[in-house]
């Protein structure tokens, strides 16, 4: 990672704080992580452009059908911008879903998460995440 041991651990605490409302299925949580203007790619939507059309249409349908999510944190990369403003997160991701049985099955993936922030020390917030599962991996089910 570059930038600052303050910024950096800024940026991992955020990654922490995501994935555990991802966990909980705590969408208030994960909406307090996020700028208002968010755009997005997700597992099961081609785009989303605000924060409520990313939580209506790909988180509320994923999020409560997944457990155990969580960052491989050995593979989190993060560029921080000069004046540390802004962050590029590169993470590898895995939680459990739902097979069409209604088994589990892994869902594993990787992430490009965008946070900004006004100055340095506010909290970050995320403007745009673009989310994919590992090739030939889709949610398909969750898209009927």
């Amino acid at each position: 990672m570059t930038g600052s041991t303050e910024d950096k651990s800024s940026v991992i605490n955020w990654l922490k704080a995501w994935a555990a409302a991802i966990r909980e299925n705590d969408l208030d949580a994960g909406r307090s992580l996020f700028a208002e203007d968010v755009s997005g790619f997700g597992t099961i939507t081609l785009m989303t452009d605000g924060l409520d059309d990313l939580i209506e249409r790909q988180w509320t349908r994923v999020w409560a059908n997944t457990t155990g999510y969580d960052f491989d944190w050995d593979k989190v990369t993060a560029r921080l911008s000069p004046d540390g403003l802004q962050a590029a997160v590169q993470a590898l991701w895995a939680s459990t879903g739902k097979d069409e049985s209604g088994g589990d099955r892994a869902r594993e993936g990787r992430a490009t998460i965008i946070l900004t922030r006004e100055t340095k020390g506010d909290d970050w917030k995320c403007v745009h995440t673009h989310f994919s599962m590992w090739p030939n991996s889709a949610d398909i089910e969750l898209l009927k």
